[in-house]
């Protein structure tokens, strides 16, 4: 999965929590936490930039990009 390509509209970036931070290591949970995302399933619309690519990036196995 491509970070840089999919979900991007317009200079933002949506992103969805579809698997629980709980068993994972501390700098991922933080990197969820960073992202706005708090419950399962929450979404949130972010702007496109370095630090949001690399958040999403670093826990792209518990988000889903829309």
């Amino acid at each position: 999965m491509s970070i840089a390509c999919e979900g991007r509209t317009r200079g933002h970036i949506r992103l969805q929590l579809v698997r629980s931070p709980i068993s994972s290591p501390r700098r991922h949970r933080l990197c969820v936490r960073c992202l706005g995302l708090r419950k399962m399933w929450s979404r949130r619309t972010l702007p496109l930039t370095p630090h949001t690519l690399g958040a999403a990036a670093c826990v792209q196995h518990l988000v889903r990009m829309l």
